[in-house]
């Protein structure tokens, strides 16, 4: 009996674990696509704006299109 209970009570926390995950998980990814959204919007903003800052622009417009794909610059 007392194996039996405590098999169920480890299935009861890793079910805990898995939970806890997929909240952790379903955060993240709206945190994601909120950073993105904004980042999208600041550089469309900026590409509206003045052409005198266009190397700061570009460089920034680089950096952000590499992050998007996954890559660091």
């Amino acid at each position: 009996m007392s194996e039996n209970q405590g098999l169920k009570n480890e299935i009861a926390r890793l079910n805990s674990l898995i939970a806890n995950s997929e909240l952790e998980y379903a955060r993240l990814k709206a945190e994601v696509k909120r950073l993105t959204k904004a980042g999208d919007a600041v550089i469309h903003e900026w590409s509206n704006g003045d052409e005198k800052d266009a190397k700061n622009f570009l460089k920034a417009l680089a950096i952000w299109l590499a992050s998007k794909g996954g890559k660091q610059s």
